[in-house]
Protein backbone atom coordinates (compact mmCIF):
# COMPACT_ATOMS: atom_id res chain seq x y z
CA UNK A 1 0.00 0.00 0.00
CA UNK A 2 1.09 3.59 -0.54
CA UNK A 3 1.45 6.01 2.34
CA UNK A 4 -0.71 4.48 5.02
CA UNK A 5 -3.47 6.42 6.72
CA UNK A 6 -4.45 4.83 10.03
CA UNK A 7 -8.10 5.39 10.91
CA UNK A 8 -9.37 4.74 14.42
CA UNK A 9 -13.16 4.57 14.52
CA UNK A 10 -15.47 4.20 17.51
CA UNK A 11 -19.17 3.50 17.05
CA UNK A 12 -21.06 4.56 20.18
CA UNK A 13 -24.58 3.60 21.23
CA UNK A 14 -26.61 2.28 24.14
CA UNK A 15 -28.17 -0.20 21.68
CA UNK A 16 -26.00 -3.17 22.67
CA UNK A 17 -27.79 -5.59 20.30
CA UNK A 18 -27.25 -3.17 17.41
CA UNK A 19 -23.57 -2.78 18.30
CA UNK A 20 -23.20 -6.56 18.35
CA UNK A 21 -24.71 -6.72 14.84
CA UNK A 22 -22.24 -4.08 13.65
CA UNK A 23 -19.34 -6.02 15.15
CA UNK A 24 -20.57 -9.28 13.60
CA UNK A 25 -20.95 -7.58 10.20
CA UNK A 26 -17.32 -6.42 10.19
CA UNK A 27 -15.94 -9.65 11.69
CA UNK A 28 -15.84 -11.65 8.50
CA UNK A 29 -13.92 -13.62 5.97
CA UNK A 30 -12.53 -10.64 4.06
CA UNK A 31 -11.03 -7.40 5.31
CA UNK A 32 -11.16 -5.19 2.20
CA UNK A 33 -13.40 -2.13 2.33
CA UNK A 34 -14.77 -2.98 -1.12
CA UNK A 35 -15.97 -6.33 0.28
CA UNK A 36 -17.88 -4.63 3.11
CA UNK A 37 -19.38 -2.09 0.70
CA UNK A 38 -20.66 -4.87 -1.53
CA UNK A 39 -21.86 -6.94 1.43
CA UNK A 40 -23.90 -3.95 2.66
CA UNK A 41 -25.37 -3.41 -0.80
CA UNK A 42 -23.94 0.11 -1.09
CA UNK A 43 -22.79 1.80 -4.29
CA UNK A 44 -18.99 1.53 -4.59
CA UNK A 45 -18.89 4.77 -6.58
CA UNK A 46 -19.81 6.77 -3.45
CA UNK A 47 -16.97 5.60 -1.21
CA UNK A 48 -13.21 5.69 -0.95
CA UNK A 49 -12.45 1.96 -0.79
CA UNK A 50 -8.68 1.76 -0.98
CA UNK A 51 -8.22 0.20 2.43
CA UNK A 52 -8.54 -2.74 4.77
CA UNK A 53 -10.09 -3.39 8.14
CA UNK A 54 -7.34 -4.51 10.52
CA UNK A 55 -9.19 -4.71 13.79
CA UNK A 56 -12.73 -4.83 15.17
CA UNK A 57 -13.73 -5.18 18.81
CA UNK A 58 -17.15 -5.14 20.44
CA UNK A 59 -16.83 -3.48 23.87
CA UNK A 60 -20.29 -3.80 25.46
CA UNK A 61 -19.15 -2.42 28.84
CA UNK A 62 -18.21 0.85 27.10
CA UNK A 63 -21.22 0.87 24.70
CA UNK A 64 -18.99 0.81 21.62
CA UNK A 65 -17.49 -1.03 18.70
CA UNK A 66 -13.90 -0.04 17.93
CA UNK A 67 -12.34 -0.50 14.49
CA UNK A 68 -9.01 0.25 12.88
CA UNK A 69 -8.90 0.77 9.13
CA UNK A 70 -5.74 1.32 7.10
CA UNK A 71 -6.21 3.19 3.85
CA UNK A 72 -3.98 4.56 1.10
CA UNK A 73 -3.00 8.21 1.46
CA UNK A 74 -6.25 9.50 2.96
CA UNK A 75 -9.00 8.79 5.50
CA UNK A 76 -11.55 6.09 4.73
CA UNK A 77 -14.22 6.29 7.42
CA UNK A 78 -17.50 7.18 5.71
CA UNK A 79 -18.25 3.61 4.65
CA UNK A 80 -17.92 2.35 8.23
CA UNK A 81 -20.18 5.15 9.46
CA UNK A 82 -22.83 4.45 6.82
CA UNK A 83 -22.83 0.71 7.52
CA UNK A 84 -23.05 1.33 11.28
CA UNK A 85 -26.06 3.61 10.73
CA UNK A 86 -27.79 0.76 8.84
CA UNK A 87 -27.84 -1.22 12.11
CA UNK A 88 -28.10 1.63 14.65
CA UNK A 89 -29.40 4.80 12.95
CA UNK A 90 -28.81 7.04 15.97
CA UNK A 91 -25.27 5.86 16.77
CA UNK A 92 -22.41 8.31 17.09
CA UNK A 93 -19.28 7.68 15.07
CA UNK A 94 -16.04 9.24 16.29
CA UNK A 95 -12.80 8.93 14.35
CA UNK A 96 -9.21 10.05 14.12
CA UNK A 97 -7.08 9.60 11.00
CA UNK A 98 -3.30 9.94 10.81
CA UNK A 99 -1.15 9.98 7.70
CA UNK A 100 2.17 11.64 8.46
CA UNK A 101 3.46 11.59 4.86
CA UNK A 102 0.61 13.84 3.75
CA UNK A 103 0.42 15.70 7.08
CA UNK A 104 -3.18 14.54 7.61
CA UNK A 105 -4.28 14.55 11.22
CA UNK A 106 -8.07 14.74 11.06
CA UNK A 107 -10.65 14.04 13.73
CA UNK A 108 -14.21 14.75 14.78
CA UNK A 109 -13.40 13.82 18.37
CA UNK A 110 -13.66 16.88 20.63
CA UNK A 111 -11.06 15.30 22.94
CA UNK A 112 -8.37 15.90 20.27
CA UNK A 113 -9.33 19.42 19.21
CA UNK A 114 -6.61 21.91 20.09
CA UNK A 115 -4.06 19.13 20.66
CA UNK A 116 -1.05 17.89 18.71
CA UNK A 117 0.31 14.57 17.51
CA UNK A 118 4.02 13.99 18.04
CA UNK A 119 5.64 11.35 15.84
CA UNK A 120 9.05 10.31 17.09
CA UNK A 121 11.05 8.39 14.52
CA UNK A 122 14.29 8.06 16.45
CA UNK A 123 13.96 8.10 20.25
CA UNK A 124 17.65 7.32 20.80
CA UNK A 125 18.74 10.40 18.85
CA UNK A 126 16.14 12.48 20.67
CA UNK A 127 17.42 11.31 24.08
CA UNK A 128 21.03 12.06 23.07
CA UNK A 129 19.85 15.62 22.42
CA UNK A 130 18.46 15.69 25.97
CA UNK A 131 15.00 16.23 24.49
CA UNK A 132 13.03 13.34 25.86
CA UNK A 133 9.30 13.59 25.54
CA UNK A 134 7.83 13.95 28.99
CA UNK A 135 4.20 14.15 28.05
CA UNK A 136 1.31 11.86 28.85
CA UNK A 137 0.45 10.88 25.28
CA UNK A 138 2.26 11.31 21.96
CA UNK A 139 -1.05 11.62 20.10
CA UNK A 140 -2.67 14.22 22.35
CA UNK A 141 -0.01 16.69 23.44
CA UNK A 142 -1.05 20.12 24.65
CA UNK A 143 0.29 23.30 23.11
CA UNK A 144 2.40 24.02 26.21
CA UNK A 145 3.94 20.52 26.07
CA UNK A 146 4.77 21.00 22.38
CA UNK A 147 6.24 24.46 23.03
CA UNK A 148 8.44 23.06 25.81
CA UNK A 149 9.65 20.17 23.62
CA UNK A 150 10.34 22.31 20.54
CA UNK A 151 12.08 25.01 22.55
CA UNK A 152 14.37 22.35 24.01
CA UNK A 153 15.06 20.67 20.64
CA UNK A 154 15.54 23.89 18.69
CA UNK A 155 17.30 25.74 21.52
CA UNK A 156 15.04 28.77 21.32
CA UNK A 157 12.48 30.58 23.43
CA UNK A 158 9.96 31.32 20.67
CA UNK A 159 6.33 31.09 21.73
CA UNK A 160 4.69 31.07 18.29
CA UNK A 161 3.86 27.39 17.85
CA UNK A 162 3.32 27.64 14.08
CA UNK A 163 6.74 29.27 13.65
CA UNK A 164 8.31 26.57 15.84
CA UNK A 165 6.72 23.75 13.83
CA UNK A 166 7.92 25.38 10.61
CA UNK A 167 11.42 25.76 12.08
CA UNK A 168 11.38 22.09 13.13
CA UNK A 169 10.41 20.98 9.61
CA UNK A 170 13.28 22.98 8.14
CA UNK A 171 15.81 21.72 10.70
CA UNK A 172 18.03 18.65 10.90
CA UNK A 173 15.64 17.30 13.55
CA UNK A 174 12.83 16.77 11.06
CA UNK A 175 13.99 13.15 10.63
CA UNK A 176 13.77 12.59 14.39
CA UNK A 177 10.48 14.13 15.48
CA UNK A 178 7.46 15.50 13.67
CA UNK A 179 4.67 17.60 15.22
CA UNK A 180 1.23 18.13 13.72
CA UNK A 181 -1.92 19.78 15.01
CA UNK A 182 -5.14 17.78 14.98
CA UNK A 183 -7.61 19.35 12.56
CA UNK A 184 -11.29 19.07 13.28
CA UNK A 185 -13.05 17.70 10.23
CA UNK A 186 -16.34 15.94 9.67
CA UNK A 187 -16.36 12.41 8.30
CA UNK A 188 -17.83 13.60 5.02
CA UNK A 189 -15.15 16.29 4.61
CA UNK A 190 -12.24 13.99 5.51
CA UNK A 191 -13.16 10.81 3.65
CA UNK A 192 -11.07 10.42 0.49
CA UNK A 193 -9.47 13.85 0.94
CA UNK A 194 -5.80 14.44 0.39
Amino acid sequence: MANTCVNYIAILSYDIEGLKKISDFFDGEDNKLSFFCEKAGLDKEHYYLRGTLNYVEFVPDDDRVVLQVESAWTPAVRLVRDIAKMFVPDCDVVYSSEECGNELYYTNDPCYCGLYDIDVWNRDKLEKMNATIDIESDDSATESEVLKLLNRILNTDLTDIDALIKQLRESDYNDIVYVNPWREMSIDEADGRR
